[in-house]
């Protein structure tokens, strides 16, 4: 499967910034746009390659667990005496498992804007 998604590269993304575009094929054949078409062509084949090393290194089944899962976790830590609970909260793009071995995948397909980041505390938790 990721040989064929290897040789469809070139044509999904292709589809995938027409549909960004509106459909409009002249904003793709020159200036930044056609460079980010290379680019994300390009990286999306060495990622599916790397994938595929990937997987036939292994000697057992991958198994895919989650994707595109939003997760909250509680971690406790000490702080001036008392014990104090946060919520890490993120989206995991994919957790895949082999074995006794968990994977967990945030693929970066773009820029984080300092707007995107949430930080909120709560009643009697030290700010600092």
């Amino acid at each position: 499967d990721v040989s064929k998604m290897i040789d469809n590269t070139e044509s999904a993304v292709y589809k995938e910034f027409l549909r960004h575009f509106d459909n409009d094929a002249q904003l793709l054949k020159s200036g930044k746009n056609f460079l980010s078409l290379k680019m994300a062509i390009e990286l999306t084949k060495r990622l599916l390659i790397k994938e595929k090393e990937f997987l036939q290194s292994l000697n057992q089944p991958l198994f895919i667990e989650f994707l595109e899962t939003r997760f909250t976790v509680p971690y406790t830590f000490e702080y001036q005496g008392s014990t104090k609970t946060i919520n890490l909260v993120g989206n995991i793009d994919r957790i895949d498992s082999f074995g006794s071995n968990v994977r967990i995948i945030d693929y970066k397909s773009g820029v984080v804007k300092e707007e995107d980041i949430k930080i909120t505390f709560q009643k009697n938790i030290p700010t600092a």
